[in-house]
């Protein structure tokens, strides 16, 4: 996971985030990612300028789509 961690930084420093993570390794995905794969999977792309693998929580964030934010509450 952390050669994952170092493809993302990378990639935010050298403003490559529209291409894959180079040191992506099999399956691996952020939890950010992993929200975005799901996403995608049925037509939503919540980070249009940023591959699936380098998705971050900012880009989350930052998502031009439409959202609402639930908080749960504990009794």
């Amino acid at each position: 996971m952390l050669s994952f961690g170092v493809g993302t930084l990378f990639a935010y420093i050298f403003k490559t985030e529209k291409w894959r993570n180079l040191w992506n390794t099999r399956n691996a995905l952020y939890c950010s990612a992993f929200v975005q794969e799901a996403y995608l999977a049925v037509g939503i792309d919540l980070a249009p300028n940023t591959t699936t693998t380098n998705t971050s929580p900012e880009h989350l964030y930052q998502t031009k789509v439409s959202h609402k934010a639930y908080l749960l509450k504990r009794a």
